[in-house]
């Protein structure tokens, strides 16, 4: 299988000691590198159920003759993807605001989403004007309201992403960010065989056992179809819900909010409750192709021609990358390595991804375009921040 490699890493001038994280960081702000500065010297573990991800922190920190640091921004970027994945402005005047006074007019919902939206296209290289707005707040209960906007789509290549802002209604500037890029779900190993329908009437039989204080009336949501479920091993289809009711305050006439979830097995009709732990270590139930010497070749055979003093490093086997479907058993491969500057041929400048090689089917994972050697690659060798 031929993999078209392009990796959306970013960049550090090889004339400077700056790494790629902090050349990132500084260019997502708009501010001078130096002023980005690492706060811990090992990267930060993210591990979730099913995979792990690593990033660096930095604050945007500048000092004046006789006076201390002012830290102004705080910044983590992913390590293995190269992208910012979180960002937050400090308590100032500038972003946030001052406490707004009784009366004043603050930002409009459509003022802030506009603000939102144009900043995602500027910082965030994966977002797209077609992406879906899943989620929406306004929390005039904090000290400077604020605006939330969070989008979800497709992308990079056979990814997912999701992208949140934070809107001050004083002064209609994003003050926080978040961005994730997802491996796509895990295919489903069983068939479709409930509908909604009879999931919503399982979960309604299943009330008097599972929740035998929640009382009428009772409100029960269907939200997705997921093959990547806390409740099932990764592949298996289950219906996600949400279910709503009241609850009684022990001895007085008091009542509230009763809120709760399950899963709906999509193939036996099972109500699942109980949340499962998925294996730490790979399961040996699949026959595996390839080897880490293999997969080594196979990632080398893939690097983009523009790439010089490349170095590669394997990891072992395993079923948490975050960069395959769940429970998929991969080599994880760290790449680094040279190329041409954008915009500056004569420059080389530091290049760093890390692939994940399938050890059943030899096939890459990562940010690149995978599929037919004619197929149109998807994400370019130095993204921008232009907006474009």
């Amino acid at each position: 299988m031929t993999v078209v490699a392009t990796g959306a890493i970013m960049w550090a001038s090889s004339r400077t000691n700056v790494g790629p994280e902090q050349r990132v960081a500084a260019q997502f702000l708009g501010v001078p590198v130096e002023e980005m500065v690492l706060r811990k010297e090992k990267p930060t573990l993210h591990s979730s159920r099913l995979s792990d991800k690593r990033t660096t922190e930095r604050v945007y920190s500048t000092y004046h003759e006789g006076t201390e640091e002012t830290v102004k921004a705080h910044v983590s970027v992913d390590i293995d993807l190269y992208y910012v994945a979180y960002m937050s402005w400090e308590d100032d005047k500038a972003h946030w605001g001052p406490v707004p006074q009784s009366g004043q007019q603050l930002a409009s919902r459509e003022t802030a989403l506009e603000a939102a939206q144009n900043f995602a296209k500027e910082k965030c290289w994966f977002f797209r004007p077609e992406d879906r707005l899943t989620y929406e707040k306004y929390k005039d209960y904090l000290p400077q309201p604020v605006y939330d906007f969070l989008w979800e789509g497709q992308g990079p290549d056979e990814f997912q992403h999701r992208v949140h802002a934070t809107v001050s209604a004083v002064t209609k500037e994003v003050v926080t960010y978040r961005a994730s890029i997802q491996p796509p779900d895990p295919k489903a190993n069983t068939s479709v065989e409930i509908t909604e329908a009879e999931a919503a009437a399982r979960v309604r039989e299943a009330i008097p056992r599972l929740w035998p204080k929640m009382l009428e009336p009772i409100e029960i949501k269907i939200y997705k179809l997921w093959t990547r479920s806390p409740y099932a091993p990764p592949g298996r289809p289950v219906y996600m819900v949400h279910v709503r009711g009241r609850g009684k305050v022990e001895g007085r006439d008091l009542h509230f909010e009763y809120y709760d979830g399950c899963g709906v097995d999509a193939y036996t009709g099972e109500v699942l409750y109980q949340v499962i732990e998925p294996p730490r270590e790979p399961e040996q139930d699949v026959e595996l192709r390839v080897g880490s010497e293999q997969a080594l070749e196979i990632v080398k055979k893939a690097l983009p021609d523009q790439l010089t003093e490349v170095k590669l490093e394997v990891a072992g086997l395993t079923s948490r990358s975050r960069l395959a479907p769940a429970g998929t058993l991969v080599y994880p491969i760290r790449i680094t390595a040279k190329a041409a500057a954008p915009d500056k041929p004569e420059e080389l400048w530091e290049w760093a991804q890390t692939w994940a090689v399938d050890a059943a089917t030899d096939r890459i994972y990562g940010l690149h375009a995978s599929g037919e050697e004619d197929q149109e690659v998807i994400t370019p060798l130095w993204p921008s921040f232009s907006g474009e």
